[in-house]
């Protein structure tokens, strides 16, 4: 495993650079990143396969930062997959468990620099396309000197990031039910958590001053995720009505709010 991850850590760095910028220029592609899909040739550099669609008017933008995030969760692979397919069962003993997980965090950290490499502006959203990698792997990244922010604590920056990406996530969630007949069920179950985990901002809100639930008033810690998951959705849910009331109607705004102010009813106040 660790012969591997030292082959992946050693791949040029332009051939890293390579594999992120092929990655948007196959953007439209709609290639979900597979471990299976991923192949390396050390003249060549990195190739991956089986597209998904071909979407002619979905074009990648560096200015677009939703196809900036798309692209780097769902379109691009790792290099850290080549090594899923080396399988060992052997007890590690903590020093080689400390090796593997310093080799992977230099991979991962690698890949990092590329992205910022090929997009020089994204470091202003790179805490938020952290925000679900470990503790761990973040003091590497700091420790390093990879990142210029301290990415366990927020200030006053952070919020300002989480405002306008939240906005991109209204205005989708908007455009979902005025123009596209998106039902208020599927909304709150399912729109707002997938659009809202593309940027991290569950996340993001479970650290931040709007959460007002205390993990200590829980014994189970499914418990408070679930109550966390459930107030961020309400507030969702309610901004989104109070601007959706703002707007001139149309009979899918007038569904949607129907069908909000009949089934809010069963939620407890949050």
């Amino acid at each position: 495993m660790c012969d591997s991850l030292k082959f992946i850590l050693n791949i040029p760095f332009e051939h890293y650079k390579k594999l992120i910028e092929d990655g948007f220029d196959l953007f439209e592609m709609g290639y979900e990143a597979k471990n299976k899909n991923l192949f390396y040739d050390s003249n060549s550099g990195f190739w991956f396969i089986d597209f998904l669609n071909h979407e002619k008017d979905y074009m990648f933008d560096s200015t677009d930062v939703k196809k900036i995030f798309e692209g780097l969760n769902y379109r691009i692979p790792k290099p850290i997959q080549i090594s899923s397919s080396i399988k060992y069962n052997e007890k590690l003993t903590d020093e080689q468990k400390h090796i593997e997980n310093e080799l992977k965090y230099a991979i991962k950290a690698k890949t990092l620099l590329a992205i910022k490499e090929v997009l020089p502006n994204f470091e202003k959203y790179e805490k938020f396309f952290l925000f679900e990698e470990s503790d761990d792997y973040k003091k590497y990244l700091m420790q390093n000197k990879l990142v210029k922010k301290d990415l366990t604590s927020l200030d006053s920056i952070d919020y300002e990031v989480f405002q306008e990406l939240y906005e991109m996530v209204i205005k989708g969630l908007i455009d979902k039910i005025k123009n596209k007949g998106e039902k208020f069920w599927n909304i709150e179950r399912n729109d707002i958590r997938n659009d809202s985990n593309l940027f991290n901002l569950q996340s993001f809100f479970e650290q931040s001053k709007y959460n007002s639930i205390k993990p200590e008033e829980f014994y189970d810690t499914y418990d408070y995720e679930y109550e966390v998951r459930e107030l961020y959705t309400i507030n969702v849910l309610n901004d989104l009505i109070g601007r959706l009331e703002q707007m001139e109607p149309n009979e899918n705004i007038t569904s949607f709010l129907t069908d909000a102010s009949e089934k809010l009813k069963s939620h407890k106040s949050l």
